[in-house]
Parts: C-alpha cells; structure tokens; sequence
C-alpha cells in the first residue's frame, strides 16, 4: 500500500505538539522509521517542550505522567537535534515569536524555512503563521503523518485504533471536524 502524501522537501522539523502526539502514540519508531526524510527536532523542543506524556490507565490518564525520553531516537538518528545556527536564522525566530509563537514553534519555523524544510505542527496559530510567512513549505499534522505511516505499512485495525486513541488520551490532542483528515481518523475510532 502507497500513500498519497509526497515529502516535498528534504527534512522534516517537527514541533513539540507533533513530537508529543507521535510520541504518545506508543509507535514514535515504526512511524519516524517510515518518513523518507530526515526529521529534525529543535534544542528548544527537545530539552524544554516535549517533556511529558500522560502516563496513568486509560480511564484516569491524567493522575500520571511519563517522560518522554527521546535520547534512544537521537542516538539511532530517526531524531536529529539541530540549533539556530545562522543570524538569518535567529532573526527568523524573533520574527516569529513577534505573532506569539512559542519558541519552541518559532525555532522549529526559523530553521525549517530557513534550511528549506517541512514543518510539522498541530498547532492552529502556527500552521496560519507559517502558511503566510513561508508558503512554499509543506506543513503536515500529526494526522498526515501517521495515516502515511497506516498506509506505508498497513499494520492491523486494532493496531491503528490504539495509535489513534493513545494520541487522543496520551498526547491530549483534540480532532476536530477542521482537521483536515477527520473523517479518515473518525472511520478508525468508530470500526
């Protein structure tokens, strides 16, 4: 099976929320391990960001919390963490913080735009700024990223429903009927 999703550029630089959300899927190897591109992650999202997951059962998932440990995804590579270099760069970062961005966000904007990367991000406000302010980079969601990796490696339903609902738990990320793969991430809840 083939996705329809193309990487249209030579990295890929994933903010805290999509890191979070992958994260939290219980699958963050299988999935990066599917992207063709490098994926690439800011210090700023890495050591201040993407800290934790909610960690307790399923019918009480906020009374614990769990590390996101992402230093074995570093050293195998399927993470690579990269810093603002340049004073394009750093300018970039200012520029976008100026709308509110996060650092995180901002960062993770600057060096992509800069270095000629997609973004990933989950995040309403961003992906606006971003579509403005650098519109010839692809932007893509948690949800494009992992139907690409449902449709590269067709894993079994009951696989993809736990993905999906380990995100919705685990990550607290809301799917709303403005995403743009609502309907395909409501078929698997609702099967």
């Amino acid at each position: 099976m083939n996705s329809n999703l193309r990487f249209a550029h030579p990295g890929l630089a994933i903010d805290a929320c999509n890191l979070v959300n992958l994260y939290a899927s219980g699958r963050l190897e299988e999935i990066l391990l599917t992207i063709p591109v490098p994926v690439f992650i800011t210090s700023k999202v890495c050591d201040e960001e993407a800290k934790y997951i909610w960690g307790g059962p399923d019918d009480d998932v906020k009374s614990q919390i769990e590390l996101v440990q992402l230093q074995p995804y570093i050293e195998r590579s399927l993470l690579q963490r990269v810093e603002l270099i340049t004073e394009l760069e750093q300018s970039a970062c200012v520029y976008f913080a100026s709308y509110g961005l996060r650092d995180g966000e901002a960062t993770t904007g600057a060096i992509a735009s800069s270095r000629g990367w997609a973004i990933g991000t989950d995040e309403h406000k961003a992906r606006s700024i971003f579509a403005r302010n650098v519109p010839h980079l692809q932007l893509l969601t948690t949800q494009e990223l992992v139907k690409f990796w449902v449709d590269e490696t067709d894993p079994p339903i009951g696989d993809v429903q736990l993905v999906l609902r380990n995100i919705e738990l685990r990550g607290n990320y809301t799917v709303t009927s403005r995403n743009i793969l609502y309907d395909w991430w409501q078929h698997f809840q609702t099967r």
